[in-house]
């Protein structure tokens, strides 16, 4: 048990959870989400997710933080990234205040010649996706 569930000041457990690599043993790592809001419906029926009704939304704004992907691993990431984007979304944004992961995802999205883009901040992203520009 750790001792820090007793003192009065803050664990600081997000921080201590960042730095956890929970795929460092995994031969696997699978993204598991909803890929449609706005009115899904989804039920659990002998242990399986089953989508009852499809939603709305298809247009998606994604927080690009807290994370790395080692270069080995990124072709196979990227082309994870490519499948989803393609069946799912109609338009897809990023943000990151990281220049190094803007320029990575960028570079990996124009490879496999995706629209969607990554921006630095999440107003950027969410003007992209409602097709607004600024100025």
């Amino acid at each position: 048990m750790d001792a820090a569930i007793f003192l009065p000041s803050p664990m600081g457990l997000r921080d201590r959870m960042l730095d956890i690599n929970i795929s460092q043993n995994s031969k696997k790592v699978v993204f598991v989400g909803n890929f449609s809001a706005g009115g899904a419906g989804l039920a659990i029926q002998d242990g399986r997710l089953r989508i009852l009704t499809e939603g709305k939304v298809t247009k998606f704004v994604e927080r690009v933080a807290g994370f790395t992907v080692d270069d080995d691993a990124m072709p196979a990431y990227m082309d994870a990234v490519k499948y989803v984007e393609q069946k799912y979304y109609l338009k897809v944004s990023r943000f990151t205040n990281s220049g190094y992961l803007r320029l990575k995802f960028a570079n990996e999205l124009e490879r496999r010649q995706l629209t969607s883009r990554v921006f630095e901040t999440r107003r950027e992203a969410d003007h992209h996706i409602a097709g607004e520009h600024d100025g």
